[in-house]
């Protein structure tokens, strides 16, 4: 799907209007709903791109070994948090929106980052697998091993 910004902003003001009225746009018209979710996660999905190269040092370094699990789960954890933040505001303010204009080489970029997102919200740094825990959360190594396999379907965007 391309990336309409007009057509943005319209079914931003019609999600408005309707929660005004106390009405839900999902529930309304669920194929307008459909593609305000389409075109906002491609805003958020190349504010994500439009950080690559930040995300790529981060992986590298945590894949290097050069920053432990901990480091990267937060420093991680950190960049995905503050760019959904600015998407978020960017849905409220219309002149900045109207800037964005979304490449298509970042489109699928944020799957990866949420696959990695994934993987530190599975980490704890004192899991012990010998205790029998959980078996979805994962070791500092397991998470470098997540990554890793992920790491060449980021290395595409480049």
């Amino acid at each position: 799907m391309k990336y309409n910004c007009e057509e943005h902003i319209q079914l931003l003001n019609y999600q408005q209007e309707l929660k005004k009225q106390n009405k839900s746009l999902r529930t309304q018209d669920p194929i307008k709903y459909s593609k305000l979710r389409k075109y906002s996660a491609r805003i958020s999905e190349y504010l994500h791109w439009s950080q690559k190269n930040e995300y790529l040092q981060l992986i590298k370094d945590f894949l290097n070994s050069k920053i432990d699990g901990k480091e990267f789960d937060k420093k991680f954890s950190k960049m995905v948090t503050v760019i959904e933040k600015k998407s978020s505001l960017l849905f409220k303010n219309y002149e900045e929106l109207k800037r964005i204009e979304p490449s298509p080489r970042s489109f699928g970029f944020g799957t990866w980052i949420s696959e990695i997102y994934l993987c530190c919200n599975e980490f704890y740094e004192d899991y012990d697998l010998n205790e029998g825990e959980d078996p979805a959360l994962k070791t500092e190594e397991q998470l470098r091993d997540a990554v890793k396999s992920l790491f060449p379907e980021i290395q595409k965007y480049f």
